[in-house]
């Protein structure tokens, strides 16, 4: 158990549970398929490597990133056995983000400032199946 920024803490890197709600929407005929992801992690207390290459607390923010897929599949005519699938990854680009406790005002001791902002872009992947 350790005290930081006024408050205790028992468990270091340990966020509050996180929530997830996929979505699958299967149709007839089912050539078709979309699927809808979202997880949630709330804000939390992490150790995390500082700028002089020592250990520091640091709050990672809360973020929210949705997952989308959508499939279709050919099952007649000359294209039959082809499918394709179309996966898109942080579909809103949402951003890592981190602050840090600012002790330089006695004013607002318990006042955050930015750390790290990183946005890792989203991911489009395409796969192509074909059955004989």
């Amino acid at each position: 158990m350790i005290t930081c920024w006024a408050a205790t803490i028992t468990l270091r890197s340990i966020g509050k549970p996180t929530t997830g709600l996929p979505a699958f929407f299967p149709t007839l005929p089912s050539r078709r398929s979309a699927r809808i992801g979202q997880r949630y992690r709330s804000k939390y207390i992490a150790e995390v490597r500082g700028v002089w290459i020592d250990n520091s607390l640091a709050a990672i923010e809360s973020e929210r990133i949705s997952d989308l897929q959508l499939g279709y599949s050919f099952e007649t005519g000359s294209l039959k056995g082809l499918s394709v699938l179309l996966q898109v990854n942080n579909l809103t680009n949402t951003p890592y983000r981190t602050s840090l406790q600012d002790d330089s005002s006695q004013a607002t001791p318990m006042r955050m400032m930015p750390e790290r902002y990183n946005e890792y872009g989203r991911r489009v992947l395409l796969g192509v199946n074909y059955k004989l």
